[in-house]
């Protein structure tokens, strides 16, 4: 493999570094946007719930009272 040269190095590491922050930026951009837009981003979308209604898991029972 040939030497590479350390500018070469740095500008691998600062093209990295700018591609993982504009993720970042666009993530958090994102959920600011569909908060702004009566939307979580956050919020689990149960499949098949296209009426709007939230599934939820079945309480589980309680393992200390045995209930």
């Amino acid at each position: 493999m040939p030497e590479v040269s350390l500018l070469v190095h740095v500008g691998m590491l600062a093209f990295i570094g700018a591609l993982a922050a504009a993720i970042v930026v666009y993530h958090v951009w994102l959920d600011a946007y569909l908060k702004r837009h009566g939307r979580l981003a956050s919020k689990p979308v149960a499949v098949g719930g296209a009426s709007g209604e939230e599934r939820r898991a079945p309480p589980r029972p309680d393992t200390l009272t045995g209930a």
